[in-house]
């Protein structure tokens, strides 16, 4: 398939959302709009960290696991990082787990990248408002 001519799919996590691809669009490849994927993740180093340099650089190892290995291991990650936490932070990252895992088939950031595709909604979204 020529990736120029490829159908996608992009949208944040709302149910409502994969509900319309699902019935009308579920021959477009499926894209987790990539803010909306590092929200979650930024708002779990916040609870893991205080220090802003240990937020940002745990929210970009994790980022750089999810562009380049793509949610696949990102979840490796997150599952190795909760076994030794505990408390609100081992809560933190069930609840980030809970979010990467059934959206693993969105998460494909690295060939979404190569084939030249938005991995972003906010020009849609911008557009519409």
């Amino acid at each position: 398939m020529n990736p120029r001519r490829a159908k996608i799919f992009a949208a944040d996590r709302a149910e409502w959302c994969w509900t319309i691809h699902q019935r009308y669009f579920a021959d477009a490849s499926p894209v987790l709009d990539w803010y909306h994927a590092s929200e979650h993740v930024w708002t779990c180093g916040k609870t893991l960290h205080t220090e802003q340099d240990a937020i940002q650089a745990w929210v970009a190892a994790a980022l750089e696991r999810l562009r380049h290995q793509e949610g696949e291991g990102l979840l490796a990650w997150l599952l190795q990082e909760r076994a030794s936490r505990r408390g609100r932070k081992r809560q933190a990252l069930e609840a980030l787990i809970r979010s990467v895992q059934p959206r693993l088939d969105q998460t494909d950031y690295p060939a979404y990248r190569a084939n030249g595709w938005q991995i972003g909604t906010g020009m849609i979204e911008s557009t519409a408002k």
